[in-house]
């Protein structure tokens, strides 16, 4: 079964994003994200707000750039299926 596509509002940052399964059991959510490479700082500065507004309380971790495997064969928002 494929995860479900999240469509994102602001498509300046986030082309696609992909809910995958976690890898273990300290993952509370594990999401792929396509992006242009010209937003990597962006949202580089997007995770580090979210780590210090959520400090203590969760960890936040950016594997990346990659390949887009997660995206291969997915439509894009708002193309044909």
């Amino acid at each position: 079964m494929n995860p479900p596509i999240l469509v994102v509002e602001d498509s300046r940052l986030v082309r696609a994003s992909v809910i995958r399964e976690p890898t273990h059991e300290l993952d509370a959510v594990h999401i792929a994200y396509l992006l242009d490479s010209s937003q990597e700082k962006h949202l580089d500065q997007v995770v580090e707000d979210l780590a210090e507004k959520w400090e203590g309380l969760v960890e936040l971790e950016v594997l990346g750039p990659q390949a887009a495997y997660d995206f291969v064969g997915l439509a894009p928002p708002g193309g044909p299926a």
